[in-house]
């Protein structure tokens, strides 16, 4: 038996299946929330050519962020939050369908939830 076919084995077909569909439903989910950004710019009465002006770059490099597909920056995705006045979350968890909480890894060990607000409570407590 190969190596390939040993690790396929012990992670079995359903596996890989639940890790193609998380794959597909993230990449959904940053599509959504690129969309949802440039609703917000829309919405707020902000142009492409405003967000070019405030960031000092030309207006092609707001509209190639905007495009559909685009795997932007965190850094930029922050900037262009800024840039239209948005506040943001990051919110993790665990799929179940792909980790098994039972096994002994440090993943599994790992405190598994984060947000930019337990950044920012901790910065204001080291600051205090």
């Amino acid at each position: 038996m190969s190596s390939y076919d040993e690790a396929m084995t012990l992670i079995g077909e359903d596996d890989l299946d639940a890790a193609d569909d998380l794959a597909h439903h993230l990449a959904e989910q940053d599509s959504e929330f690129l969309a949802a950004l440039v609703a917000h710019r829309t919405a707020a009465g902000l142009t492409q050519a405003d967000l070019a002006a405030a960031w000092g770059r030309h207006k092609t490099a707001v509209s190639q962020f905007e495009q559909p597909g685009n795997d932007p920056r965190l850094s930029t995705i922050r900037r262009y939050a800024a840039s239209i006045g948005v506040r943001y979350q990051h919110f993790l968890s665990l799929d179940s369908a792909v980790h098994r909480p039972d096994t002994d890894t440090p993943v599994s060990r790992a405190r598994t939830t984060y947000s930019d607000a337990d950044a920012w409570n901790r910065s204001t407590r080291t600051a205090s």
